[in-house]
């Protein structure tokens, strides 16, 4: 007996009894973008996963802080689980995060007229600082994207490069999520020439201000030996904070001092320590770790980051003067031009380093 294979028009892929769109390029993140109904089903089965895991936090056991924890815990486990797909429809984005509130407030015992600001204001303000669900998703796809941009593997920042050219491609959310914003990446290999000290040998004194809505940056650098010092500052885009000011003075002195030589340079903030010496440091700062390392490596510098107590001696007290005079002064330097063979994330007039921040700061 002859047995014969289907043909190409009968056959139906499937997984789990959902017959698989015949459609170019549909995939999604491994996923495919599933029809109405079955989305729901399975929004519907994690919501209910959710609640199921609300049900057994013993609150009578806990302190509030803690129960507060646990629940943001879960419900970025629930938005990270949705998100896999990668694709889901505006209709739906509301009703997860009303259906997300309502589970809450039912463990708590919270009334349904409370305020939903409750929700998503920090836990250190009282809230429960739970995102909402399209701000989470948008925060997850733009450092998707910048994580992809700057990756070490060639392949996978070709894949990028590529992929956002077809509207198509598993990279169509993470492209809408910046343009909603107003943030795109750039490409900065900037040439830009500082002019380099003299002498070889040289003890710096840096310092960031931010007040009354002004940021700046000063320094102070004398070479060893010798009783003359050079002073600098310069201002910034008030919306950088003052850790950004404290950064980019430590990397402006670095990019005047001439190759081969040495310096001391002091700083009184504990972050600038933390991100430039910290070998594991992966945070909102990591471009100026990247190009602090690039600048020692490029002019072959010996270099001492020390970390001095504020406003104690004549150096640091200095640094701070012109930190502040920078504040004040009418022309701004563009930070942009400290950094080179990188991608960052940017906006017309700043960069972008916290995108949490920035993304809750244009939905307010």
């Amino acid at each position: 007996m002859a047995t014969t294979l289907p043909t190409k028009s009968k056959m139906k892929p499937m997984i789990d009894g959902t017959i698989i769109p015949r459609f170019k390029n549909l995939r999604v993140l491994g996923h495919y973008p599933w029809d109405d109904s079955t989305l729901n089903e399975d929004i519907e089965k994690r919501i209910l996963q959710f609640q199921l895991s609300l049900k057994y936090i013993p609150l009578k056991r806990m302190e509030i802080t803690n129960i507060k924890k646990v629940i943001f815990a879960k419900c970025t486990s629930l938005f990270t689980h949705i998100l896999r797909t990668n694709y889901i429809p505006e209709s739906l984005v509301d009703r997860i995060n009303i259906e997300v509130r309502k589970a809450i407030r039912k463990k708590i015992f919270m009334h349904n007229a409370s305020p939903t600001n409750y929700f998503h204001l920090p836990i250190t303000y009282g809230g429960l600082g739970i995102p909402r669900f399209d701000i989470f998703a948008d925060e997850i796809r733009i450092k998707t994207a910048l994580y992809l941009i700057n990756n070490d593997n060639e392949l996978l920042r070709e894949v990028y490069s590529e992929g956002i050219k077809h509207e198509n491609s598993i990279f169509k959310e993470m492209n809408r999520s910046m343009k909603k914003y107003k943030i795109r990446p750039q490409q900065f290999n900037n040439d830009e020439i500082f002019p380099k000290l003299k002498g070889k040998n040289f003890t710096i004194y840096t310092d960031g201000s931010n007040l009354n809505n002004s940021t700046g940056f000063g320094f102070t650098a004398k070479v060893n030996n010798s009783q003359e010092t050079q002073d600098f500052s310069y201002k910034i885009n008030s919306e950088y904070s003052h850790n950004v000011a404290e950064l980019s003075a430590i990397l402006t002195s670095l990019k005047i001092l001439p190759p081969k030589s040495k310096a001391k340079i002091h700083t009184d903030s504990e972050i600038s320590i933390h991100v430039l010496k910290n070998k594991a440091y992966n945070g909102i700062f990591n471009c100026f770790k990247h190009e602090y390392q690039q600048v020692i490596q490029q002019s072959n510098l010996n270099i001492q980051l020390i970390k001095v107590k504020g406003h104690v001696n004549k150096g640091n007290i200095k640094a701070d003067e012109l930190a502040k005079k920078g504040a004040q002064e009418h022309n701004y330097f563009d930070i942009k031009k400290l950094f080179s063979n990188q991608t960052i994330l940017a906006t017309s007039n700043t960069i972008i380093f916290d995108i949490k921040k920035s993304i809750q700061k244009k939905k307010i």
